[in-house]
């Protein structure tokens, strides 16, 4: 049987756009796991992964926070 999976987004804002990944990960994935495998910092080599805060829409939480179906990281 496969693991359960959930959609969510991974987002980035930045001054002149915003980029949001749709990504699907399994039940139980972190905040820092999604923002890992949306492979965002790739995407955008000038941002500075320690520099960035982690938030669920718009409310500040750690990268070992579990995600629910429908979150934007």
């Amino acid at each position: 049987m496969a693991a359960e999976r959930i959609a969510v987004e991974v987002a980035c804002a930045l001054p002149d756009r915003q980029i949001v990944l749709p990504l699907e990960v399994p039940a139980g994935c972190t905040a820092g796991e999604a923002i890992t495998q949306s492979g965002i910092f790739a995407l955008q080599p000038a941002l500075e992964p320690a520099r960035c805060g982690i938030g669920i829409f718009g409310q500040e939480v750690g990268s070992d926070r579990v995600l629910r179906a429908g979150d934007r990281v």
